[in-house]
């Protein structure tokens, strides 16, 4: 089944089938909506771009930050949040956890999504 885009073609971020959906967890933080193409969640933003949660069997959750030798990061988005902290409460809530290195002071924090993608949750304005 092909999927209908608007302005870009998909992007993959893949994800452990045993760690849960990246999906859900970063629809929490999103504005865009939900949806499904074919058997995998999908994210679309407003402007169109969307993003597939692919789960892969030999999945790695990569190291953050990077080490030399061990799985990088694929991806990485900043979400614009109201309030940081209570936006920390609501990742690990979903099955995310803090990063251990944080590099943001009061500006941002980097939370690690369920497959280990890191992301972080900026403060708005």
């Amino acid at each position: 089944m092909l999927c209908p885009l608007k302005f870009a073609l998909p992007t993959s971020w893949s994800t452990a089938p045993t760690r849960g959906s990246s999906a859900p967890f970063t629809r929490a933080f999103s504005a865009g909506s939900g949806g499904r193409c074919s058997v995998t969640p999908t994210l679309t933003s407003a402007a169109g771009v969307t993003l597939l949660f692919v789960q892969e069997e030999d999945y790695v959750s990569p190291v953050w930050p990077e080490e030399e030798g061990r799985q990088q990061k694929q991806v990485h988005f900043d979400f614009l949040v109201p309030d940081v902290a209570e936006a920390v409460a609501k990742a690990e809530a979903l099955g995310g956890r803090k990063a251990d290195a944080q590099f943001g002071g009061e500006v941002f924090t980097t939370v690690l999504d369920p497959a280990g993608h890191p992301l972080c949750l900026v403060k708005e304005g």
